[in-house]
């Protein structure tokens, strides 16, 4: 009984990290989700918009396609 409340409480501080146990979890989920977040980073295309040129970036294949997922499975 007192493992799984300790279990849920564990789980919980995935949704709202908080105290010195949800500082660990959010720092875990950050690394977790490095690969994502270098992939985004490097899809943004800044470009310098000026004053004679009204052009816009191509759109950017979403990163889950190339995982093999689909938009409608999200």
């Amino acid at each position: 009984m007192l493992l799984k409340r300790l279990q849920i409480w564990i789980d919980s501080q995935y949704e709202n990290p908080r105290g010195i146990v949800g500082r660990y979890i959010g720092e875990k989920m950050v690394r977790q989700h490095r690969v994502e977040v270098d992939w985004t980073i490097e899809q943004l295309t800044v470009r310098r918009m000026t004053a004679s040129s009204t052009s816009v970036a191509a759109p950017v294949t979403p990163w889950h396609a190339s995982f093999g997922r689909t938009t409608t499975s999200m």
